[in-house]
C-alpha cells in the first residue's frame, strides 16, 4: 500500500512540474549583434511609444548620415529587447533635461539582412541597445557605457 502512494505522489508531482510552462526571454545571438528577446506585448508597446520622441533613420539615411562630417547622436535599439526597453525610458527622460536630436536605427532585420549587418560590423557593434555619438564622416564613434558614466554627461560633451 505504501508504494502505490508513493508512485501515485512522485506520478502527481512529475506530471504537475512537467505542465507548468514559464515564459522567459531568450537570448539569440546574430552575426555580433546579441540581443533578447521579450513577449511582452505591452514592453514592445512602450517600448514604440518611447522611440517616437527619436528620429527614425531608415538602412539608407543612416548611411547617408555616416557619410557626413558633422556629428550626431544615434540610439540603436530592437522593440523586443528587454535590454532595450529599460535603456529608451531613460534616454528619453534624459533628452527632455537636455533637449537634443538623437536619431534611431531599428536593428529587427539585423539577422536576416545582410546590408544591415555590414553596416552594423562596421560600428563594431557587438550588442544592443547601444547609444552613439558618430562624426568626423563616421571614422570617430564613442559609445555611452554606463560604467563609465551617466547618460547626461555623455550628452553633454
Amino acid at each position: 500500500m505504501k508504494k502505490i502512494i508513493i508512485i501515485i505522489a512522485f506520478a502527481a508531482f512529475i506530471l504537475g512540474g512537467c505542465s507548468k510552462q514559464t515564459s522567459s526571454p531568450t537570448e539569440t545571438t546574430g552575426t555580433d549583434i546579441t540581443v533578447t528577446s521579450s513577449t511582452s506585448d505591452a514592453a514592445v508597446l512602450a517600448y514604440e511609444k518611447e522611440v517616437k520622441g527619436l528620429t527614425e533613420l531608415s538602412l539608407d539615411d543612416l548611411k547617408t548620415k555616416l557619410a557626413e562630417p558633422t556629428a550626431f547622436l544615434i540610439y540603436l535599439g530592437k522593440p523586443t529587447c528587454e535590454y532595450c526597453q529599460a535603456f529608451v525610458p531613460k534616454l528619453t527622460a534624459s533628452l527632455k533635461e537636455q533637449p537634443q536630436t538623437v536619431y534611431y536605427f531599428d536593428v529587427t532585420e539585423a539577422d536576416t539582412n545582410l546590408e544591415i549587418k555590414e553596416l552594423l560590423a562596421s560600428l563594431e557593434l557587438e550588442y544592443v541597445p547601444a547609444f552613439l555619438r558618430i562624426s568626423n564622416s563616421g571614422k570617430t564613434i564613442e559609445t555611452f557605457d554606463k560604467k563609465n558614466g551617466e547618460l547626461s554627461a555623455f550628452l553633454k560633451s
